[in-house]
C-alpha cells in the first residue's frame, strides 16, 4: 500500500498542476465500506476498508490510471 500512497500524492497520466485532494474517496455506511470514483460512481459494498482499498487499486490499475502490482 506504500506505493499506492505515493501514487496518490503525484499527478496522474494526463494531469498537470497541483495534485487534487484524494483522501475522502472512502466512506462507511451501515457497517459497509464504499469508494467513489471521479465520475461519481459508487463502488461497494465491501466488508472492510482494506477490501475497498484493494478494489480501488485494482480498478485504477485496470483503467490505466496508475501502474503498479498488488
Amino acid at each position: 500500500m506504500q506505493r499506492v500512497a505515493q501514487q496518490q500524492q503525484a499527478n496522474r497520466v494526463g494531469e498537470s498542476g497541483q495534485v487534487p485532494l484524494r483522501k475522502k474517496r472512502f466512506y462507511i455506511r451501515e457497517n459497509e465500506w464504499f469508494y467513489q470514483t471521479r465520475n461519481g460512481k459508487e463502488h461497494g459494498p465491501y466488508k472492510s476498508l482494506t477490501d475497498a482499498k484493494q478494489s480501488l487499486a485494482l480498478f485504477l490499475r485496470r483503467s490505466g490510471v496508475i501502474r503498479f502490482t498488488l
